[in-house]
């Protein structure tokens, strides 16, 4: 692995988690990109969650089980130990998406002045069921302090570490809002460069035991008190409300489609199908859309809670077949061109860089094992693929571009 790409320091802050705590650690260890440490620091908890923590003994670099004065407070504990370049935390129900690790630490590489990314948040149920997106925006400074936390989703941030002390870390008298108040020291330095990248990085669980849930006024409380210990301008209230509404008439067009069916499929309004029918006309009505071109050839295959998110400046060529299994998740960057009949089957998460040109009679998912001599390198489907930023792959040297979650990176990764 290139030791130019930097190495990550993750926690997970636990406390009676036996429930969900399983999911988020598999979703830590399964990253394609492996150049990270793994900590779990427990609060002491009294159900199985130390059992489970004990189970993976040999995958995590660090854990410990005794009282604390919250998640915060052990989530400095956890950090002050990290040796990592970039900084990040993941709770015992939330989940870390597929590449992740990938695509931030891709980013972090090419943009070497910039100290906060942050991305997209999936929001799932107590199941594992996918319920909608939430999709951020750029933020200007100080709009972050009038506008309360929902510009940023916590489990989708990655910051270098350097910042993360000079800020003094979390403050541990809060019980719930100290991620605000870091985020908040982030945005009102000029000092520091941020950046939002339109990707999906993790998974929120919606669940009744979610501290968000049982503790909704201490909240709103710590957030109120966080902002006042901040200045803000009439004039950043203002801008802020111009763009809130500019994006959610932007968003409609990304992510909060899936939103809509959720609300409609919940309403028991619409049969499944028809929201099936509409999600393709979405589509079909982007290829009008000065910005996007898919080919009246091309076919497009949803099933359940499937996922089709694609930026602008992206042209899907006649004859192409895009294939989405259930729970299954495609993301397509900027200026990228999939040549005609290529075919994409995509059984769980599949990312493709902007600018990446994906060649004529390219197979990508379950079907790539087809061609591929050693069968036995890897497992009957495919399910994780990284396609890098800039990339021009076709169906000799696509072997190069594929990262499974077996698998360490190629090609300087």
């Amino acid at each position: 692995m290139n030791s130019d790409f930097p190495f990550f320091t993750i926690i997970t802050p636990c406390f009676n988690s036996d429930k969900y705590l399983r999911f988020t650690i598999d979703s830590v260890l399964n990253q394609s990109y492996k150049n990270f440490e793994y900590f779990i620091i427990d609060g002491g908890s009294t159900d199985e969650s130390n059992k489970i923590i004990e189970s993976y003994a040999d995958n995590i670099d660090y854990t410990i089980s005794e009282k604390d004065l919250g998640m915060y407070h052990a989530l400095n504990k956890g950090f002050a130990r990290g040796k990592g370049e970039i900084f990040c935390y993941i709770n015992s129900d939330d989940i870390l998406l597929p590449n992740t690790l990938a695509i931030v630490a891709e980013f972090f590489k090419k943009n070497e002045l910039c100290d906060l990314i942050y991305g997209d948040v999936q929001y799932i149920d107590k199941d594992s069921n996918y319920l909608y997106t939430v999709c951020y925006r750029e933020i200007f400074r100080n709009e972050f302090i009038y506008y309360m936390p929902t510009l940023i989703g916590q489990p989708s941030a990655f910051w270098r570490s350097k910042v993360f002390n000079k800020l003094n870390k979390f403050d541990i008298s809060f019980k719930l809002a100290s991620d605000y108040d870091l985020f908040v020291k982030f945005f009102i330095d000029e000092k520091i460069k941020y950046k939002y990248y339109p990707i999906c990085f993790s998974s929120f669980r919606v669940h009744k035991d979610t501290l968000s849930s049982r503790f909704k006024e201490i909240n709103l409380k710590e957030v109120s008190k966080i902002r006042k210990r901040y200045k803000f301008y009439l004039i950043e209230n203002i801008i802020s409300k111009i763009n809130t509404f500019f994006h959610k008439f932007k968003s409609l067009f990304r992510y909060d489609f899936a939103r809509l069916i959720f609300i409609l499929r919940g309403k028991r309004i619409v049969p499944f199908y028809l929201l099936i029918f509409f999600k393709v006309f979405k589509y079909r009505f982007l290829s009008f859309i000065k910005y996007f071109h898919i080919s009246k050839k091309a076919k497009i295959y949803f099933q359940i809670n499937s996922q089709f998110i694609i930026c602008r400046n992206v042209k899907i060529m006649k004859n192409v077949k895009i294939i989405f299994n259930k729970n299954s998740s495609l993301y397509i960057g900027e200026n990228t061109i999939i040549r005609s009949n290529t075919i994409i089957n995509v059984n769980s998460s599949v990312f493709i860089g902007r600018d990446s040109i994906i060649d004529n009679d390219s197979i990508i998912g379950e079907s790539f094992n087809n061609i591929i001599k050693n069968k036995n390198t890897f497992e009957k489907e495919i399910e994780q693929i990284y396609v890098p930023e800039n990339s021009f792959i076709n169906s000799k040297e696509i072997l190069k571009y594929i990262y499974h979650k077996d698998t360490r990176f190629r090609n300087n990764y």
